[in-house]
């Protein structure tokens, strides 16, 4: 009974350290006869508080030979605007007229374009101009510090995913769900706590919640995150073959039974976390 007892409390253990290690954002990983590479989540807003780290990301990005994003900057700049589009029916006739008066006022504030230029666009494109494009707030997002990082120590750019298949995934989302979302956004009594709750949990590298939190909804879950996250899981391990890379994608995609990081653990590759803000 004894023996059963001490099992049972060591496995405790073990699962508390386990839980304790998954607390992390940025992670050195590495396999036996392959090239170590970094992997760093990150986070889709601006606040002064995300770029308060220490000097771990500098330092790790600094040693890898590339910097590789979900998407290469570079190629962004080729995009075709009509994939971002609506064909048969705009915000206007969408939003209630109180809705649209308020998004246009929004869309004035943040990014200083008139919604009638963007009248057709997808709300959830719309939405996501809106959350990284805050003009009151006037820090980077930690994607273009890495990005003007990169350029300063002259580090080659690669992107994990094409701009196409990022497209593809977030188009698959049904317009009823992103017009939803971007309501939400427009009445921020709600969509300010949440994102501060967003922003608080990222600060304490819980990358489970954080998987939690992006993938509510199992439909939306399977679209955006399992399929993308087996793809960057397959992207990363080709391109870590060939020079030390640092690699940056959305927080919301490593934890979790069906995050990069188990699918990497899942191929033998071992982990070792490097906290950021403690």
């Amino acid at each position: 009974m004894k023996r059963f007892t001490l099992l049972v409390f060591n496995l405790l253990i073990i699962n508390i350290l386990y839980c304790q290690q998954k607390k992390a954002l940025l992670w050195k990983i590495g396999k036996n006869d392959c090239i170590s590479f970094y992997l760093l989540g990150t986070i889709h807003h601006n606040n002064d508080n995300i770029l308060n780290f220490n000097h771990a990301i500098d330092s790790c990005l600094i040693a890898s030979d590339f910097v590789a994003l979900e998407v290469n900057p570079q190629a962004i700049g080729s995009l075709s605007f009509d994939k971002l589009m609506m064909k048969n029916t705009t915000l206007k006739t969408l939003l209630s007229q109180e809705d649209y008066l308020l998004l246009a006022d929004k869309l004035k504030k943040t990014v200083n374009i008139p919604l009638s230029a963007l009248n057709r666009i997808k709300p959830i494109y719309i939405y996501n101009v809106i959350i990284g494009s805050d003009t009151s707030k006037q820090c980077e997002t930690l994607e273009s510090y890495l990005q003007r990082k990169a350029y300063q120590h002259q580090k080659g750019i690669l992107g994990i995913e094409t701009v196409q298949e990022q497209l593809r995934a977030i188009n698959k989302i049904p317009l009823s769900k992103q017009i939803t979302t971007l309501q939400s956004l427009l009445h921020e009594q709600d969509s300010q706590e949440e994102l501060d709750s967003l922003i608080q949990i990222y600060l304490q590298e819980d990358i489970d919640k954080l998987e939690l939190l992006v993938s509510q909804d199992n439909k939306t879950k399977k679209q955006l995150v399992v399929k993308r996250n087996k793809r960057m899981c397959r992207r990363i391990i080709a391109l870590s073959k060939h020079a030390s890379i640092f690699f940056a994608l959305g927080a919301g995609h490593l934890g979790g039974k069906q995050g990069i990081l188990s699918l990497l653990e899942n191929k033998g590759y071992k982990m070792q976390a490097v906290n950021i803000y403690r």
